[in-house]
Parts: structure tokens; sequence; C-alpha cells
């Protein structure tokens, strides 16, 4: 006798043929699979449900949630129920269903029906009170944004009974930390991701009060640590003059360069800037909406905000598509070796890093609602920020070389120094949060008001995580 196991899902709803077949037997044998359906055995519909039984009110039950939907869905409850009659078999099985049946399609009852046994009946039915403590289970079907305050009310019965009712309260505190893992994208030849993203946020609402208020609290704090990519940033030129590194001759007799061998590249010579970065920034937030910032609908904020970012800028130009066309040879003492000299060696790319702080005021926007949040942060302020991304044509030439190292090749690269001190910068952020599961889509438009610089963007698409939920399964191993 063989046993054999297939997939009912894919078996289902039409008939099959297995062949079977031996290995070096010559034969075969053919099974005909048809079509069927199950029932469950756990069904309430196919159970009879006690009349002897009701719920006893009273005994609410609050279910609080410290960590994030993911790591444990269900939750434990119990209910007390009286027996109002002697045990008879067929008679002894207590269903419970929602008052608001709609809940039914965000959660489920784990545990209905349940089955009292003959003796816990009887031992139950000779106490005084006659009443039985079920244990059940609460289990979300859909996700709920452990991130965000969340309370939803639910009232148990037994299935056929709406006098009395078990009350639940399962409530979420708002969790001002949360961490963010996902990619940056990059719109240059086509949109594509370019970085991994991250990040540790606060945004922790009504903490303080600030002058009279009769709304209660209406200062706020945000925060946070994150590492992200800018978009690519690319410029190009048609001309580009250098000198071979190693052509280099010397003079015997004086030991100096006697020549120099240069050469002239034609065509399309282009060169692409990205800037990755960590940031670290702060904002106190004061509210001149009324109305609690966890309230669904539109909160308006003043905030000062500081930040410092490390920011490591990559330059990489590509002459690919350029075209040596002639080279020369000039002797060190002609007047030409001094332009000949003043030429760059050629160089594939360049990194440079640059630690800039930024002091503004901005205008926070935060729009709540049931399934999302929006958050909009224009601002303006000062900023030491060392760099700038130049649009391309003669406006070039009017800023200085970041370093030395770039000299020379100021008509191909797109980045120029804004000088010494501060100067005034603008900066739009975004965030669109969907709160069932946690998506976030961000983004940030940052530049210097200097005449002829570019803003530099940053988009990126990410996972919410409440930090308790996160690291929930690592702590529970040493419980």
């Amino acid at each position: 006798m063989l046993k054999f196991w297939y997939n009912r899902k894919l078996w289902l709803k039409m008939s099959r043929d297995l062949l079977i077949k031996l290995k070096g037997i010559k034969g075969k044998h053919l099974v005909k699979v048809m079509p069927f359906k199950t029932k469950s055995k756990n069904n309430a519909a196919n159970i009879k449900v006690s009349d002897s039984v009701e719920l006893l009110p009273g005994d609410d039950s609050e279910i609080t949630r410290d960590y994030n939907f993911a790591v444990d869905p269900v939750d434990p409850l119990t209910v007390k129920v009286k027996l109002t009659g002697d045990y008879r078999e067929g008679n002894n099985n207590i269903a419970f269903s929602f008052l608001d049946t709609s809940l039914a399609k965000r959660f489920q009852i784990l545990g209905s029906p349940v089955e009292i046994k003959k003796d816990k009946w009887k031992e139950a039915f000779a106490q005084p009170g006659k009443t039985i403590q079920i244990n059940l289970n609460l289990k979300s079907i859909t996700p709920i944004d452990s991130v965000a305050k969340n309370t939803q009310r639910m009232d148990l019965i037994i299935t056929g009974q709406t006098q009395e009712r078990h009350r639940v309260k399962l409530s979420m505190p708002d969790k001002p930390f949360w961490a963010e893992i996902g990619t940056n994208f990059d719109l240059l030849d086509n949109l594509k991701t370019n970085n991994f993203y991250a990040g540790v946020y606060m945004f922790d609402k009504d903490i303080a009060r600030l002058w009279a208020k009769k709304n209660g609290n209406n200062i706020s704090f945000s925060g946070g640590v994150y590492e992200s990519q800018s978009v690519s940033i690319r410029s190009t030129n048609n001309i580009f003059d250098y000198k071979d590194g190693a052509s280099g001759v010397l003079d015997t007799t004086t030991g100096k360069v006697k020549s120099y061998k240069t050469y002239r590249d034609t065509g399309s010579i282009s060169s692409t800037t990205s800037i990755k970065r960590i940031g670290l920034f702060i904002s106190p937030m004061f509210r001149i909406t009324s109305g609690k910032t966890d309230a669904n609908g539109l909160h308006l904020f003043i905030a000062p905000y500081f930040e410092m970012l490390w920011q490591r800028i990559s330059a990489t130009v590509d002459y690919s598509k350029a075209n040596k066309t002639y080279s020369i040879t000039s002797a060190a003492g002609k007047p030409d070796s001094l332009r000949v000299a003043s030429l760059p060696y050629k160089t594939q790319s360049f990194n440079f890093d640059f630690r800039s702080h930024y002091l503004g005021l901005a205008v926070p926007l935060y729009i709540k609602e049931n399934d999302f949040n929006l958050y909009f942060n224009p601002m303006i302020g000062f900023s030491n920020q060392g760099f700038m991304i130049v649009s391309e044509g003669s406006t070039r030439k009017n800023f200085p070389d970041i370093n030395s190292s770039t000299v020379g090749y100021s008509d191909i690269l797109n980045l120029k120094s804004p000088g010494n001190g501060w100067h005034p910068f603008y900066m739009f952020q975004f965030r669109l949060n969907e709160v069932a599961y946690g998506i976030t889509f961000s983004g940030e438009i940052r530049g210097l008001t200097i005449s002829g610089s570019q803003p530099v963007i940053t988009l990126a698409i990410s996972k919410k995580f409440n930090l308790t939920g996160l690291f929930k399964p690592i702590l529970s191993t040493y419980k």
C-alpha cells in the first residue's frame, strides 16, 4: 500500500490524474483524484450552543500592547459565565462572538466555542455563584499601528444572547520613539534604489505647556539620528585638457622637468555627484492650533530647528563618451609650459568630507487621520555648509573650487565652495505614513539661497518599527 500527500488548495476545484510508475518495473497505475470540499471540525455554526449559561458583566478586560503587531498579535483574556442549569450531554458548548459583527473582519476570538466537561460543570454548579472562568485569546487579523496611540473598544457576548456583554478595551500607548529601515531612491537614469536608509526618531507630543492655554499642553519635541543618501546630480562638458602624470621628462643636467605631454578630450564628459550623510537633529515644537496633537485633524506649529550633519560627497567622472583628439609636448622653457603645468591629471573620482551645522526656524504642519499621517516641515535659517551644487554655465567660474584637488575641473564638476562663514539656507521636508502597516514615504529638498546654487534632494521609502517590539524577540530569550 502506498500513501501520498498533495496540495488540497491546488486540487480542490477540479479532478486530476495521478500516474504512478516504479523505477525498473514495467507497467503503470492511474489514480483519479476527484474535487472535494472540507468542513471545519470546530465550526461554531455546526455546534449546538448551550442554553443553560449566561455571561456575567462587570469584570471588563483591559489589554495594553507595548509591542509591535508582528511580534505577538494574540492577547489573552478571561470571561466569567454563570451556569443556569444542570449538565446535559450536547448542551455544554459555549460560543462567543462580537456584539458589533463588523469587528469580526479585524479580530478573531480564539478558543471559541468552548466545551465544558461534565466534571468541570458539576464542580462549578455546586459553588454558591455557579460561575466558571473561561480563558480566550483575542487575535488581530488586520495590522494595527504600533507607533501611534490607538484604542479599540469591543463587546463580547455569548452567541445568541445580547442582554449581557463583556467589555474589552485594547489600547496601544503612544510610542514617542520608533525606528525606520528602508531605501533611498535615485531619479537619475530612471527610478532606482541607491542606498540603505535607516533612522531612529522621536516625536513626543504635548509634553509641556507654554503660557496659559485652555487645551492643555502645547509643547511637543521631535528629534532623531538617521543615515541617507541624496538623489544623484549630473553635469556635462565637451572639452577637457589634462596632462599625463607619467610623461614628465627630466633634464639630466638640471634635474628639472624638461617637457610635458598633454591631451584634449572632446565629446561628452559627465560627472555624477551624490551626497551620503549621517545627521542628528532636535526641534522643540510649539503648537498654535487648538486641540491635542493626537486628535484627528490639522495641527500647526512653530519650531526652532538644530541639526548637525556629516556629509560624504562622491563625484565620479565618466570619460567613456569622449574622444582623445590630440597631444602636445611642451618644453619647460617655453611660455606655454606655464599653462601646461597648471593642467590637472586625469582623475576618475573625488571624495570630500564635510561637517555642517544648520540653525533654522520651521513652521511644521501635521495632519493626523485614522488611516494616515502627513507631515510638512518648511524652514529657513543659516548654515556653515562648506559646499554647494552649482548649475551648469558661466556661473561656476564665479565661485572658488572646494580644494586644490579640483583645480582644472571647473567646467566638469558641479561642486563649488560658497566661501567661509554662515549662509542662508532653505529646507522643505515631508513624511507620509500609512498607519496600518507603518509604511513611510519621506523626502527633503535642501539648499543655499546663493544665486546659481542647486538644491540637494533626498527620497526614501521605509518601514516603521516600534523599538520595544523590535527588540522583544531578543530580550525574551533572557527572561
